[in-house]
Order: structure tokens, then C-alpha cells, then sequence
């Protein structure tokens, strides 16, 4: 019981750096969100939407491992969720739009994970030069605690929930989520695999700049032998996400409010994946690809 407390302290602690350091790198108010206040409502989409699928990748990640589900008697399993989307090429550059009087050309240039903005030049030699990218990474993380709970007809519950207080340039942050999933090959024994069916409703809220709200859906395969389970599965993904800040870029309206609504480019990924289980601690990796590529690391401590 001691080992088991001491392991929990330790989740605990990962816990609050995994959650805090992503949403403090992103989101403090000097320079990522004056740059956000300099986008116009054309641009700002292309200028995140690196972002808006890396949030929707990373919190569609690890939520679920063995497709096993324990043979009857209750379990439970807390968890830590490390998932990062692979940044390339595409996620730093997009076509943007010169404000006027510039010419309205599109030109390519820095997303939020990208380098340096492009300059345009316009009417009596007048230069422009649009947002520089805010963070340079080669992977764009999150981290996430879930706790499992089963199991009942065989079907398992899992649920997430973190609250970060305002800390300096760091805005209030939630996190709420809730799902299931439930084993289809317990209605035919002779299949020589596991199998399951998911379902999985989450929200991430920071500060009053963005809100995240993410569902999927998931059909997982694989088998365990002794210690280790590999497993694989498709999963269908649906992420939306909203965006409100004060514009405050050339030629605009002093404290004109922009509003905008947009869903994650990625749909379908499939996963593969490889976990060890020792007695009460839990270890799994794996990958998911789709539109974007992400890797999965997860820490759990249960029964």
C-alpha cells in the first residue's frame, strides 16, 4: 500500500505538468494571444488550424489501451495521458490574405507553428508583415488524467476531469470528459482476438480565448500474452472548436469582437499500439495516423 501511495503521488505530480506546461506555452498572454488580436477573421483560421487539429488529435488520444475488458469484479485505473501531434511541413505554413489596401493576393506564410511572417510591400513602398509563428517545436503535446472504472456486463467507464487556476499569463483551464466502451466478442467466444466498441464526449475550456469540444467513436482489435498486449483499432473523430478575442489589426475597429467556429480536419485515424502490464502499474505506447500523425504515451496505476 505504501509502494501504491507513492505512485499516485508521483501521477499526481506528472498530472500537473502535463496539464500545465502545454497551456501555459500556448496560451500566456504575451506574445501568443496579441498575435491572435492582430489576425483577422480570413486568416485566423489557417494561422491555427495546426493547433485546432492538434487539440482535437491529442484529446481523441489514449483514452483507449487493452481491448480486454477484466473478466468480471470490480477494477479501477488512474492514469496519465502524454500525447503529442507530429508537426511537418504542412502544419507550419498557410496561404493568407493581405489586408487592404495591399494587393489581395495570397500569400504563404508562418502559421502559429511556423517561422517567421511574410513581409508585403503596397501602395507608395507601405510594408505589412503578417504574424510571426509563436511556438517552435517539432511536436505539439498535451497531457491528460483519466480514470477507468468497470466493469459491468462488460462494459467499462472512463472519465476525464482537470481544473487549472489562473496562474500569471496562464488563463483558467477545465477539462471534462465522459464515454464507455463495450466488449463485442464476449457474444462470440470462439473468436481468437478481443474486441470492442467505444464512445467518447470531452470539453477543454482556457480562459474566455478558446474552447474545445471533441467526440469519437472507436473499433478496437487485439489479444495479451503473459505481460504484453499489442492492439489496433479505427477510430472516427469529431472536433470542433471556437475562438473569441478582441481584433485589433491594421485597419481595424478599436475593440471590435471577433467570433469564430471551426471543425478539425481530422476524421479517421487508425491506431497500433504495444503495453506492458505489471502487477498494479500500467505502461503503453502507440501511434495514431490520419490527416495528422500523433504518438501516445500512457502511465497507469490500478487493479
Amino acid at each position: 500500500m505504501k509502494i501504491r501511495r507513492i505512485i499516485l503521488n508521483i501521477l499526481c505530480f506528472l498530472l500537473g505538468l502535463a496539464v500545465m506546461g502545454p497551456l501555459g506555452h500556448l496560451f500566456a498572454q504575451d506574445p501568443v494571444t496579441d498575435a491572435l488580436r492582430q489576425l483577422s477573421s480570413e486568416n485566423v483560421r489557417g494561422y491555427l488550424q495546426p493547433v485546432i487539429d492538434g487539440f482535437g488529435a491529442n484529446l481523441n488520444s489514449g483514452l483507449y489501451h487493452s481491448p480486454r475488458l477484466a473478466e468480471g469484479g470490480f477494477h479501477a485505473r488512474l492514469e496519465v495521458i502524454g500525447s503529442g501531434m507530429l508537426i511537418g511541413e504542412p502544419e507550419r505554413f498557410y496561404h493568407a490574405t493581405p489586408p487592404e489596401p495591399f494587393d489581395r493576393t495570397p500569400v504563404r506564410t508562418a502559421t502559429i507553428l511556423g517561422g517567421t511572417g511574410t513581409t508585403v510591400t503596397g501602395p507608395g513602398g507601405v510594408e505589412y508583415q503578417f504574424q510571426n509563428g509563436q511556438i517552435q517545436a517539432d511536436l505539439f503535446g498535451l497531457g491528460t488524467p483519466q480514470l477507468t472504472v468497470g466493469n459491468l456486463f462488460g462494459t467499462e467507464a472512463i472519465v476525464r476531469y482537470a481544473v487549472v487556476p489562473s496562474v500569471k499569463d496562464i488563463p483558467n483551464s477545465s477539462l471534462v470528459g465522459f464515454g464507455a466502451r463495450h466488449s463485442i466478442s464476449q457474444y462470440f467466444p470462439g473468436l481468437p482476438f478481443e474486441a470492442t466498441v467505444g464512445a467518447f464526449w470531452q470539453t477543454l475550456k482556457v480562459g474566455d480565448i478558446i474552447g474545445v469540444s471533441a467526440r469519437n467513436l472507436s473499433l478496437m482489435f487485439g489479444t495479451s500474452v503473459s505481460l504484453f498486449t499489442v492492439y489496433g483499432g479505427v477510430q472516427h473523430e469529431s472536433t470542433v472548436i471556437d475562438v473569441n478575442y478582441t481584433y485589433s489589426g491594421y485597419g481595424s475597429t478599436p475593440g471590435s469582437k471577433v467570433s469564430l467556429h471551426y471543425a478539425t480536419d481530422n476524421v479517421l485515424r487508425w491506431t497500433t499500439g504495444f503495453g506492458i502490464n505489471l502487477i498494479g502499474l500500467h505502461l503503453y505506447t502507440d501511434i495514431g495516423v490520419g490527416r495528422v500523425t500523433v504518438v501516445t504515451g500512457t502511465l497507469g496505476v490500478g487493479f
